[in-house]
Formats: C-alpha cells, structure tokens, sequence
C-alpha cells in the first residue's frame, strides 16, 4: 500500500519537473532579432506646412514592403511621396539627398490638409527610417 501511493504520487511530481523546467528554461531558446534601422535626421526647420489645418497624426507607421498596395515609396517629377491607404502622402522634411531604397521603413507625423490645386496630403515627418538589410549591414560596417 505505501508503494502503491509513492508510485501514484511520482509521476504527477515527474511530470511537473520535466514540463515546468521546460518551460521556464526559455534561455535556450533563441530569441527573435530585432530589425536595425538607419534613422534619417530631418530638417526640422521646414515649416513650409504648419499654418494648414492638421487631418491627421501618424505615429510609427511600419511599411514592410516598398511594392505594397497599402503603402509605397516613390519618386514623381523630383519629389518624394508615399502612398497609403490610396491617399497620397507628400513627405516633408527629409534631406535633398534622401535615397529610396526599398527596405521596410518606419514613419510618424502630422498629416495636413490638402493644398489648393493639390492632389496629396503634406506629411510633416517626426521621425522617418529604414531597416537594414544584411547586405546593407555589411556595407556600412566596412
């Protein structure tokens, strides 16, 4: 009888060792990178916008792909817009020498209304950045 209730008792106590140790050693377990990301520093003395009344405010707006329908980053007649949500974005306060790449970015700002004659939103930009793709990640690291 003592037997019988050391037995009964082992395996719930065997089961709780081997699953609860499994489950708290989650140091094992490799953990998910997180993107890099290039920050863009932005001319923060545009204010070529500010006196327009503000639509909207987006605050960190992940595009994961520059093809999407959702979201696009592209040039038209030496300007920089980006699409989203079918609406067309014209973002301001990136540098002249801002390159289009097309790695997943990463944007907040105040969406304004639309210009007379206009047909996009001027976005003033808060923050803008790009993630890092490895082979970028190896250039910038030479």
């Amino acid at each position: 009888m003592k037997t019988q209730l050391q037995i009964k008792w082992l395996l719930p106590v065997l089961m709780i060792v081997l699953f609860g140790n499994g489950a708290c050693n989650d140091d094992e377990s490799p953990m998910e990178e997180q993107p890099l990301y290039n920050v863009i520093k932005l001319n923060m003395n545009d204010h070529q916008f500010d006196d327009l009344r503000t639509v909207s405010v987006l605050t960190d707006i992940e595009c994961q792909s520059n093809s999407g329908n959702i979201f696009k980053l592209f040039n038209r007649n030496d300007s920089l817009f980006i699409t989203y949500f079918g609406s067309l974005l014209y973002p301001t306060r990136l540098p002249d020498d801002f390159p289009i790449y097309g790695n997943p970015f990463v944007f907040s700002g105040t969406v304004k209304q639309m210009p007379k004659g206009a047909d996009y939103y001027p976005l003033i930009l808060d923050e803008f950045k790009y993630e890092l793709l490895m082979e970028m990640e190896l250039h910038f690291m030479k």
